[in-house]
């Protein structure tokens, strides 16, 4: 028996050293860089279910509403060569404005949302890379940079289209009653 426990002595020991050194060896040498990763995914997601939440029935309503606006001005004004007023005009121009913006967010949320998306994604497999020592260290910083790079842009496009949905639709709001107003004097075949 004290054989047996002098070979388990012999070779376990030895055993256990090598597994200390590998995981010594397999520590995270970059865990500050690791956790602002973690963080940008995270923020990255949190900026993704933001958008997700925006009312893309509403918006698009609001635009088709604008759409029917323009129609019926051009039907009843434009068609028949009447004029209109610089304050109609001013109306128009403004909640035409408004749907372009409108529009403009519309298109470009479901792609920012697959590409942000894609992003945290890219960011946690840096992340796991660099926690586990799977880049060369002097190509770290290159990653890291490209990659927080591009999640520090997505984001600020979020933060400008969140801004953009929370000045465009209570804009529209006050709008699209003025230009109601006027369609509706339009049809009582008043000018506008």
């Amino acid at each position: 028996m004290k054989k047996v426990s002098r070979y388990i002595f012999l070779f376990a020991l030895p055993s256990i050293f090598a597994l200390l050194g590998t995981s010594c060896a397999n520590r995270n040498r970059h865990p500050e860089k690791t956790k602002a990763l973690d963080s940008l995914a995270l923020l990255l997601d949190s900026a993704n279910a933001t958008l997700a939440k925006s009312d893309s029935v509403l918006i698009r309503n609001h635009i088709n509403h604008v759409f029917i606006i323009v129609e019926q001005v051009q039907s009843n004004v434009i068609d028949k060569k009447d004029t209109i007023s610089r304050g109609a005009a001013e109306i128009l121009r403004t909640l035409n404005g408004i749907r372009w913006q409108l529009e403009t967010y519309s298109g470009r949320k479901p792609v920012l949302m697959s590409v942000m998306k894609q992003s945290a994604i890219q960011l946690r497999n840096l992340r796991h890379d660099i926690a586990n020592n799977r880049i060369p260290a002097d190509s770290v910083n290159v990653y890291y940079n490209l990659e927080t790079k591009k999640a520090d842009e997505l984001l600020e496009t979020a933060q400008q289209s969140f801004k953009l949905i929370e000045t465009e639709m209570p804009f529209y709001d006050m709008m699209a009653p003025k230009a109601d107003s006027l369609i509706g004097r339009l049809n009582r075949h008043q000018g506008i």
